[in-house]
């Protein structure tokens, strides 16, 4: 019994993090509003039975899923889902560090995180009913801003028509690297192998895979790239093992 509640004391009393993903999800009415969360665990998907360390996770909504796929790597992540219907995937190997993420402002909103993806801090908003779909092994570093919507209506006050009603989904391809300070807005299209500049402010659609954007507003700066994880002096002293 002692050694029981040692446990208890260490794993969730005195985790201030744990104490507050139970509160959010398991002290609310979530599931009895058609809330449902899973994890997918060699190749099975079971209901969430416990606590996603350094997860905190937020229910406002109505019939969201969401899908966590193991293995994963938790710390100080923020998920909160305010708009009914929400879809949320996040693939394995997933890292979510310093990381929030907003849907809020509309319905039918989707989140898709693929195999691999990593952030080491990021604030990430789906507004209206739009999406956001990130493809694998991507690499953000921190200060990443990302939205898919404006969050406010802007109106022509000449003839009423409101300007920015335009919702689609935000797809960023699979093997980015985006800089750090980089802001990515709701007209963005970024594709496979691209990299994204330090400070770049990304507004419209690029179709041109194996390029260096850069700048406000992002440009193409440099064609014909492939990047690595791994540093260029890491990558130089791997060159004569692969000779």
């Amino acid at each position: 019994m002692k050694k029981f509640l040692l446990k208890l004391c260490s794993n969730f009393i005195f985790n201030r993090a744990k104490r507050r993903a139970w509160r959010a999800f398991h002290c609310s009415n979530a599931a009895q509003r058609g809330n449902r969360v899973w994890i997918i665990k060699d190749g099975k998907k079971e209901p969430l039975k416990h606590v996603i360390p350094g997860l905190e996770l937020l229910m406002n909504a109505s019939n969201a899923q969401v899908e966590i796929a193991y293995p994963w790597n938790m710390e100080n992540a923020y998920l909160k889902i305010g708009t009914d219907n929400a879809k949320v995937y996040i693939g394995p190997n997933t890292k979510l560090k310093n990381v929030q993420i907003n849907l809020d402002c509309g319905h039918d909103q989707t989140l898709f995180i693929d195999d691999g993806a990593t952030f080491e801090g990021a604030k990430i908003w789906i507004f209206e009913n739009s999406g956001l779909h990130i493809g694998k092994g991507c690499m953000f570093s921190d200060e990443i801003h990302i939205m898919t919507g404006d969050g406010h209506a802007v109106q022509d006050m000449a003839t009423g028509q409101y300007l920015n009603v335009d919702f689609h989904k935000l797809v960023i391809g699979d093997y980015v690297w985006c800089g750090r300070g980089a802001f990515i807005t709701k007209n963005a299209q970024i594709p496979s192998h691209s990299i994204i500049g330090a400070r770049a402010v990304v507004t419209k659609a690029f179709t041109e895979g194996h390029t260096a954007l850069g700048g406000n507003p992002a440009k193409i700066i440099k064609r014909g790239l492939t990047w690595h994880r791994l540093t260029a002096a890491q990558m130089l002293q791997k060159e004569p093992e692969n000779k």
